[in-house]
């Protein structure tokens, strides 16, 4: 149904999305306690009760402003375990916080085709090979500044592995003037 109402949809299409298929991927936990839902966490000294939840995990399509996939689980299970039940097609885009990095899925994905944009987790070991396109910014802009191609390498079990991609520094201005948010995208 989404799909034959999509371009109905697609009205409010994001400008300078290159990207016809462009989707944003996250979850938000609902809290309860353990009794009903496995928790998460520790127990409290207070009251003893161990809260609990369950988890919501949904894909939008960016352009349509509208949900395409959605999962629940129980809050304890890690955000990126759900990226296995994605089945992006080749030229998209899925965007996702740090929470769902999962490099040997997107080595996977990214010689499908599938380009991955995610925050870098703080420990990412990456190995610098061309600046494909720089620019810099003025003050109050946001936007793409910088693309590199590195090599990042990855643990899959015990052994090590290196995913070839090419890395996307965004900045999105705040209203404080800073900027922050350095997503990269496995392609």
């Amino acid at each position: 149904m989404i799909a034959y109402f999509r371009p109905l949809l697609s009205v409010s299409r994001k400008k300078d999305v290159g990207f016809e298929e462009f989707y944003a991927f996250d979850s938000t936990t609902v809290t309860l306690f353990s009794d009903v839902m496995k928790g998460v966490g520790h127990t409290p000294k207070d009251d003893g009760k161990k809260k609990g939840g369950l988890k919501v995990h949904m894909l939008n399509d960016v352009h349509a402003d509208t949900a395409v996939f959605a999962t629940i689980s129980e809050a304890k299970m890690h955000d990126k375990k759900f990226l296995s039940h994605l089945n992006p097609s080749k030229g998209s885009m899925p965007v996702f916080d740090k929470a769902y990095n999962f490099y040997c899925l997107f080595s996977d994905r990214t010689k499908e085709g599938v380009n991955f944009v995610c925050r870098l987790k703080d420990n990412a070991k990456s190995q610098l090979q061309e600046v494909l396109f720089e620019k810099e910014l003025k003050k109050e802009e946001s936007g793409v500044y910088k693309i590199e191609h590195i090599h990042l390498d990855y643990k899959h079990g015990e052994r090590k592995k290196r995913l070839f991609v090419c890395v996307w520094f965004i900045t999105r201005t705040k209203k404080a003037g800073n900027t922050s948010l350095s997503p990269t995208t496995g392609r």
